[in-house]
């Protein structure tokens, strides 16, 4: 049996918000359209809009981090950043998808 995907919980602003991996790194092809790790991220217990972090395939590769502690303050880094970039999470609609390199205001290395 495979192990599920990691998951947690964690709080901000007085707010408790939960994230699960939905998938590690891949790739539909060898060495082209390479993807990272995708997190979702939603209000604990609400069944709303969901975040859906992607986090770029140069950041772990074909690998998973090197620890979920550090997965989880990279997440937690992003949520009131994606909330001042207008993910609404109380509301209803579909999934917000973000990479991690515009929450963060990081430079793209992408082409």
């Amino acid at each position: 049996m495979a192990n599920p995907l990691p998951k947690g919980t964690f709080v901000v602003n007085a707010a408790t918000y939960a994230w699960e991996v939905r998938h590690y790194a891949g790739a539909t092809t060898p060495f082209e359209d390479a993807r990272g790790i995708s997190v979702g991220v939603s209000l604990e217990g609400v069944s709303r809009k969901e975040l859906i972090i992607d986090f770029p395939f140069k950041d772990y590769g074909f690998g998973k981090p090197r620890s979920l502690k550090m997965l989880e303050d990279r997440i937690r880094k992003c949520v009131p950043l994606a909330l001042a970039k207008g993910w609404e999470p109380e509301t209803k609609g579909k999934p917000l998808r973000m990479d991690a390199e515009f929450l963060e205001d990081r430079p793209s290395m992408r082409k």
